[in-house]
């Protein structure tokens, strides 16, 4: 644990975290609605150094393990959200993107994740349920 008091928040924050969030809902062409997620690991794999920041998705993930859209990777096209899950909102999803392109698998020749990063990640507001593919 480190203490974070310098980037706003005055509580021990964990050197490691693995979160699932619920980004909110989308449509596919047909009209039926899915839900976005996003799952962010910071330093727990076995393949990743301490301070390592992952970061991978799913678009309306099913129970059998498949989904409606596509899965890993997402950031890189719209998820065209219709309604935002609770703490989450257009400029919270560039947000998101903006640090996913920047500090996703840093380990890489990518920046150090600063704490203020970390700190924004780590207190967004967790979904209700796990899905499938966590």
């Amino acid at each position: 644990m480190k203490n974070l008091s310098g980037a706003g928040i005055a509580q021990e924050f964990p050197e490691k975290f693995s979160r699932v969030y619920r980004i909110g809902t989308a449509k596919t062409r047909g009209g039926r609605g899915y839900s976005v997620y996003v799952h962010i690991k910071y330093g727990i794999d076995t393949y990743q150094e301490p301070g390592d920041l992952s970061i991978t998705g799913v678009e309306g993930p099913l129970s059998s393990g498949g989904c409606l859209g596509g899965f890993g990777q997402i950031d890189m096209y719209s998820w065209n959200i219709e309604n935002y899950a609770k703490g989450w909102d257009w400029s919270s999803e560039q947000e998101l993107r903006r640090i996913w392109d920047k500090y996703h698998l840093n380990g890489w020749c990518k920046p150090t994740v600063p704490d203020s990063v970390l700190v924004w990640l780590y207190t967004r507001p967790l979904c209700d349920i796990q899905p499938a593919w966590v």
